[in-house]
């Protein structure tokens, strides 16, 4: 099984509209990876849409998340993962 993890500093607003959060979660559902977040206040699922709100209420910019992905598609997971993060997704 491929694992792949990435380290960055987050620079995102404090708040993602949710519309984006909605097409992140259904996406990332749709991928056969296992998806972390980790920050230093909280660990979340990256496929689930209430674990997602909370990663998003709580994360402040500039704060550092280690994003974690397990299984065949991890590398897909993560550059879309990070680019949500970013702004860019």
């Amino acid at each position: 099984m491929e694992k792949n993890e990435l380290t960055f500093l987050c620079q995102i607003s404090s708040r993602i509209d949710l519309s984006k959060i909605l097409q992140f979660v259904e996406k990332m559902s749709q991928l056969n990876s296992y998806i972390l977040i980790e920050t230093s206040e909280t660990t979340v699922n990256a496929k689930s849409l209430l674990g997602m709100c909370v990663f998003v209420a709580r994360i402040t910019s500039g704060g550092t998340a280690l994003l974690r992905a397990s299984g065949s598609d991890a590398e897909i997971a993560l550059k879309d993962l990070k680019n949500l993060l970013l702004g860019r997704f």
